[in-house]
C-alpha cells in the first residue's frame, strides 16, 4: 500500500481514537447520563478496533518491507511502559483508599494477583498493553508465512475461520471479561466451575481467548499486505479518500443493525484504518497533528489519572457534574481530560528518563 515514512491521516485517527477512550471511560461511576450520550458512547467503540487494526497492520507492513519483525524490540515497547503504569496505578489506588479511608478496597484489589501482573488489574485500561503483549508474539510466528510467500487462498479461508471463531467466542459469552480478568467463564461453569482459580489454567484460558481476538486483525493485515492484492485496492486520490471515510463512518453508525459483533469490530478497526491511509493522500503535514500521534501511547496510559482527578476535584466543587451531567459539560470534561494529558505526555517525552526507557 502506501509507503511514506509517516501517515499524517493516521496519526490524526489515533488521536481521534484516544479522544474516543476518554469518552469511553470518563462516565464511570456517574448514575444518570444525559440523552445522547449512549449514541456518543456507541460512535466511540471504534477505538480498540482502530488501535489493533493499526498495530497489526503496520508491524507486518514493515514485516513485507525489510523481511524481519524485531519482537524484543516490540516487546519492550509493551512491557516496560506496561510494567511502570501498573506499579503507578497500584502505588495511586492504594494512596487513594488509605487517605479515603477505604482499607477493605486495597484489600480486594490485593486478592487478585493474577489480575494484577497479567491482565492489567491495577487500571482496567491496562488490559489492552497485555492483549497486544498477545497479538505482537502471534505476529512473529507469522513472519515464517510471510518468508515463505503465503498463498492468497489461504490467507482469505484462515481471515474467514478466525472471525467466525472470534463471534463464536462472544456469542457463547466466553470472551475475556475485562472486569472479573477471567475467559471462558461460560464454558467453565459447565464443566470445571473452579477452573479459574487455577492460575496456570486461568492464564492459558486468558491468553487463548485474547489469540482468538487477535487473529482476525492479523489475518486482515496479512491480506491487505499481500503483494497480489495490492493491484485491486483503490488508487490513492481525494475521491477515495473521501468515499472510504463516508463507508467508515457509515459502518460506525449503523453497522451494527446488520453485522455480528465480533464480525462489525474487526471491519470497523480497518474501514477506520484505511480512512485514515488514504486521508494522509489529501492531508497536509502538520507538526501537530504529527505530535499527537506520537503523544497518543502517552495520553492513553494517562488519562484515566486525569479523568480521576476531575470526578475527584468535582465531588467537591460542583457535585452534580457526577449526578446528574449534561452532556455539554460531560464533553467539556473529556476535552479538558484530552488536553492536559496531551500536554503532560509532550512534556514527559521531552524528559531524558521517559524518552530513555520508553515508559510513554
Amino acid at each position: 500500500m502506501l509507503k511514506q515514512q509517516r501517515l499524517t491521516g493516521v496519526d490524526l485517527f489515533r488521536g481521534i481514537a484516544v479522544y474516543a477512550v476518554i469518552i469511553l471511560h470518563s462516565d464511570e461511576g456517574i448514575p444518570v447520563l444525559p440523552a445522547g450520550w449512549a449514541q456518543i458512547l456507541e460512535f466511540s467503540c471504534f477505538a480498540v478496533p482502530f488501535f489493533l487494526a493499526t498495530s497489526f497492520y503496520l508491524a507486518i507492513a514493515k514485516i513485507y518491507a525489510s523481511g524481519r519483525f524485531q519482537l524484543n524490540l516490540r516487546l519492550q515497547r509493551l512491557l516496560i511502559p506496561y510494567a511502570f503504569w501498573s506499579v503507578f496505578y497500584l502505588c495511586y489506588k492504594a494512596a487513594k483508599y488509605l487517605v479515603s479511608n477505604q482499607p477493605e478496597r486495597l484489600y480486594v484489589l490485593s486478592q487478585d494477583p493474577f489480575a494484577l501482573i497479567f491482565c492489567g488489574g491495577a487500571a482496567f485500561h491496562l488490559y489492552f498493553l497485555s492483549l497486544l503483549i498477545t497479538g505482537t508474539i502471534l505476529i512473529k510466528f507469522v513472519e515464517i508465512w510471510i518468508k515463505n510467500k503465503i498463498e492468497l487462498k489461504v490467507l482469505t479461508s484462515l481471515f474467514v475461520l478466525s472471525l467466525i471463531g472470534y463471534e463464536i467466542l462472544i456469542v457463547s459469552d466466553n470472551n475475556f471479561s475485562n472486569i472479573s480478568g477471567v475467559a471462558f467463564q461460560s464454558l467453565l461453569n459447565s464443566i470445571l466451575p473452579s477452573g479459574n482459580f487455577n492460575p496456570l489454567l486461568r492464564l492459558i484460558l486468558v491468553v487463548f481467548a485474547w489469540t482468538i481476538r487477535c487473529l482476525p486483525y492479523i489475518f486482515l493485515a496479512l491480506l491487505l499486505n499481500h503483494p497480489r492484492l495490492s493491484q485491486y485496492l483503490p488508487r490513492f486520490n481525494r475521491k477515495n479518500a473521501i468515499a472510504l471515510l463516508l463507508i467508515f463512518l457509515t459502518l460506525n453508525i449503523f453497522g451494527n443493525y446488520f453485522l455480528p459483533q465480533g464480525i462489525e469490530e474487526v471491519i470497523i478497526g480497518y474501514a477506520a484504518l484505511l480512512s485514515a491511509i488514504y486521508l494522509s493522500v489529501i492531508l497536509p503535514e502538520s507538526l501537530m497533528i504529527l505530535n499527537l500521534g506520537v503523544c497518543s501511547f502517552g495520553i492513553y496510559l494517562i488519562h484515566l489519572l486525569i479523568v480521576e482527578i476531575f470526578q475527584m476535584v468535582s465531588k467537591r466543587v460542583y457535585p452534580i457534574l457526577l449526578t446528574q451531567p449534561s452532556l455539554f459539560s460531560l464533553l467539556i470534561v473529556v476535552t479538558l481530560t484530552f488536553l492536559i494529558s496531551w500536554m503532560l505526555t509532550s512534556i514527559s517525552l521531552k524528559r531524558q528518563l521517559v524518552s530513555r526507557w520508553k515508559l510513554i
